[in-house]
């Protein structure tokens, strides 16, 4: 496995992974953990499918672009429009979901700076942004390693050490995990730079993008799975939606040592999605350098306004709705290109189990 290909599976991987982790647990106790564990594993597929239909736009199409670009160039303005909705809508659900976690983790770390966690993780996010900061290729594959590693040895230890009660794991069967766990398994936006990752000058490879992107959500379920057993474990009946909250009751160490990880983990998510916006109105808008900077910036801004809404209201509602319309639209224009019965048929099959959760979430 070459450097560049363990890069593009990391990207992934870490393109995936943000606030929806620290939900999991929450939503996986409260609705029985077998059952969402399951589904999590079916889910796990589906996003498989959906982000392989996006390789395949991204490997035929000239040039870089996000979902409304494609859509601009298979099924025209409107469609662009739409997409465009559909991705400022998960920006501001996926930011201000980032915004309430990182100050839940930075409070539980420093209790003494409290309500004005919110404005240094804005004033973090704006010094990244002018300082133009990258994480190197150093750090780009440090941090998946950790982001994996925790969740391992959180797993080893609740399952040597922690006395399993039945309580912990089986609740009555319900369908409250499915919104966090689509929002959690939604890395579609990320792929464009997977592909910029792998192609380094050379022709776009089909097989490769897509084999990279599958690998990587693999590694997400898998990572879900593991931490949502430990949390879950480690927490009882006092597991929290942000789930440091629930581990400062029984574990307060791991509770500091998942704040850290969690402060990490929300704020890379945090500059891939500002990454995501950036290109989003400086190569399919064509607007200019500093508005497409000040633009992508106003999102963080913006999440001061949804303080009072829940956490877990905006991961739902924002997994739910945005995941469809992305699904759509994806499949929309991957059914303009050359396609096989199996292309069809996963294709509905993806678009019926996402219409089947939303209606089951919503009723």
């Amino acid at each position: 496995m070459t450097s560049t290909f363990a890069s593009a599976i990391f990207l992934q991987f870490v393109g995936t992974v943000g606030s929806g982790i620290f939900v999991l647990p929450y939503v996986f106790y409260h609705s029985n953990f077998l059952f969402a564990a399951i589904f999590l594993v079916l889910l796990g597929f589906v996003s498989g499918a959906l982000n392989r239909f996006y390789c395949h736009i991204v490997s035929s199409t000239k040039g870089d672009h996000q979902l409304a670009g494609y859509a601009e160039i298979y099924l025209g303005p409107r469609f662009k429009y739409l997409a465009l909705l559909n991705l400022i809508l998960l920006s501001f659900g996926a930011m201000t979901a980032y915004q309430k976690l990182f100050s839940s983790f930075l409070s539980a770390l420093f209790p003494v700076v409290g309500n004005y966690s919110p404005y240094i993780f804005i004033g973090l996010l704006g010094l990244a942004i002018i300082s133009k900061f990258k994480i190197n290729r150093f750090f780009s594959i440090l941090i998946p390693f950790f982001i994996l590693l925790i969740p391992i040895v959180l797993f080893f230890y609740s399952a040597i050490f922690i006395n399993h009660e039945s309580y912990s794991m089986f609740q009555s069967p319900s369908f409250l995990f499915y919104g966090a766990t689509i929002f959690a398994l939604s890395g579609l936006t990320i792929v464009p730079e997977i592909d910029e990752t792998l192609r380094r000058g050379r022709p776009k490879k089909h097989e490769t993008l897509a084999l990279a992107s599958s690998i990587g959500v693999a590694l997400v379920v898998i990572t879900y799975l593991l931490f949502s057993y430990s949390i879950v474990t480690l927490s009882g009946p006092s597991v929290s939606i942000n789930t440091v909250s629930g581990l400062l009751v029984n574990s307060p160490f791991f509770a500091l040592v998942i704040s850290i990880f969690g402060i990490i983990t929300t704020f890379r998510a945090s500059l891939n999605f500002i990454h995501v916006l950036h290109e989003l109105f400086f190569r399919d808008l064509g607007l200019s350098e500093s508005k497409s900077v000040a633009l992508s910036f106003a999102f963080p801004l913006l999440t001061l306004v949804a303080g009072s809404i829940p956490l877990l209201t905006i991961i739902s509602l924002t997994g739910n709705i945005t995941i469809f319309v992305s699904a759509l639209l994806v499949i929309l224009i991957r059914f303009e290109l050359p396609r096989s019965f199996w292309t069809e048929f996963f294709a509905i099959l993806v678009l019926v189990c996402l219409s089947l959760g939303l209606l089951i979430s919503f009723v």
